[in-house]
């Protein structure tokens, strides 16, 4: 954005060394650099910096070193305890009525 004096501010800014750093690393090999303090875990910032079309030339290379067999079989128990993980949910609108805005008035019809 460039409507506001802020917003301007913010695109001209400076970037900090440290967050200079995480965007290289992210940019030229897909790899997110951990802090000891930090806000953000590794998912979020994958999710903030592909929502910005901010993709990685290429790939670690280091990832070269793990065989294909032990890609496959992480990959396989991956998918299973994310399967296993989401049948354990509730449905969207169980969700909803328990936890959600909706717990405090009627039941939501289920979709």
């Amino acid at each position: 954005r460039d409507d506001s004096e802020m917003w301007r501010y913010f695109r001209n800014m400076t970037l900090p060394d440290s967050l200079k750093d995480k965007l290289d690393a992210w940019l030229s090999r897909g790899y997110i650099i951990k802090y000891q303090q930090t806000t953000f875990l590794p998912p979020s910032w994958i999710a903030v910096l592909t929502g910005q079309n901010l993709v990685p030339q290429t790939y670690d290379p280091r990832a070269d070193a793990i065989g294909s067999e032990i890609v496959s079989a992480e990959t396989k128990r991956l998918r299973q305890t994310i399967s296993t993980a989401a049948q354990k949910m509730p449905d969207h609108a169980a969700f909803l009525n328990n936890y959600g805005a909706a717990s405090h008035t009627a039941p939501l019809a289920a979709v």
